[in-house]
């Protein structure tokens, strides 16, 4: 990949909306890390809670709320690598609100 085009896909879930929102996450989450691939549009952050299983916070990459421009004003807190993937639907636009919730799936899901 060249450099115009990494830029293309890191500039994709704007990094400068976004960046600050996974600063302050990860300075509330032990153990949780950047897990963004830049082709994505929304950045993640996540923790791996059993081998190869994750609980995923997709952060927010804009104010306004416009799935056909990709531009999405909330967080998202997903399962990757379970049976129950699809299982989990939960949102929020408030970052305390997400931070309180991902401890608390942590814990439950760390216990299972």
């Amino acid at each position: 990949m060249n450099k115009k085009e990494y830029e293309y896909w890191y500039e994709h879930h704007n990094p400068k909306f976004s960046n600050p929102l996974i600063k302050e996450l990860l300075n509330n989450l032990d153990g949780w890390k950047d897990l963004s691939w830049h082709n994505d549009c929304l950045a993640s952050i996540g923790i791996e809670f059993k081998e190869h299983q994750f609980l995923i916070i997709q952060v927010p990459n804009s104010k306004n709320m416009n799935i056909d421009e990709e531009e999405f004003n909330k967080f998202y807190i997903i399962l990757n690598g379970t049976e129950n993937d699809n299982r989990l639907n939960y949102s929020s636009e408030d970052i305390k609100e997400v931070i309180i919730k991902a401890k608390e799936l942590e814990k439950e899901f760390k216990t299972k």
